[in-house]
């Protein structure tokens, strides 16, 4: 299968959660378009990666983290769907995902991360102690805190701009023959 085919999965699922807003429904459907776009580029990274595609898989990862909106959001918010705990969007609902990741280098450093209630991240570092790019994900009704802007943002919107940004991308760098 194509990594487009994941793209326009991933178009489809948006569309209907559009279709579906505020009713039950719209957070399965909002999930199901966030993995189908996380599918996407790990589709296109594994092309890169066996040389299906003429570009290394770190060109192909810088070209996503740098001309794609909300990319690290939707991997974090696949990622802890997948591998920890649902997430799920409600009105009125609060939620925290995850937890830092700590990573110690000598004995005595301290690493403490917290989300405050507007999607701040506050660092607690000491000596050479440092906190990994997995960070907890604050949820609030249908925003989500992102980790590349440090603001909580509206995963409608999130995801729609990964959408749009990939295709772009796919278009302009001719990648779109997979």
């Amino acid at each position: 299968m194509s990594p487009l085919n994941h793209l326009a999965r991933a178009r489809v699922f948006a569309e209907l959660a559009r279709s579906h807003q505020g009713r039950e429904e719209e957070s399965d459907l909002l999930i199901a378009a966030v993995y189908a776009a996380r599918a996407f580029y790990e589709n296109f990274y594994h092309e890169a990666k066996t040389g299906k595609i003429k570009i290394t898989t770190e060109a192909l990862q810088s070209l996503f983290v740098e001309r794609v909106r909300h990319f690290k959001l939707i991997e974090y918010v696949r990622r802890q769907d997948f591998h920890r705990r649902p997430v799920s969007f409600r009105e009125g609902v609060v939620a925290y995902h995850g937890q830092a990741v700590a990573k110690v280098t000598q004995a005595g450093s301290i690493a403490a991360m917290k989300v405050t209630a507007d999607g701040k991240k506050l660092k607690l570092l000491k000596r050479n102690a440092s906190i990994k790019e997995d960070h907890p994900i604050h949820v609030s009704g249908f925003t989500v805190s992102d980790p590349d802007t440090d603001t909580m943002v509206d995963i409608r919107q999130a995801v729609a701009n990964y959408l749009e940004d990939a295709e772009v991308l796919i278009e302009a760098e001719g990648l779109g023959n997979v």
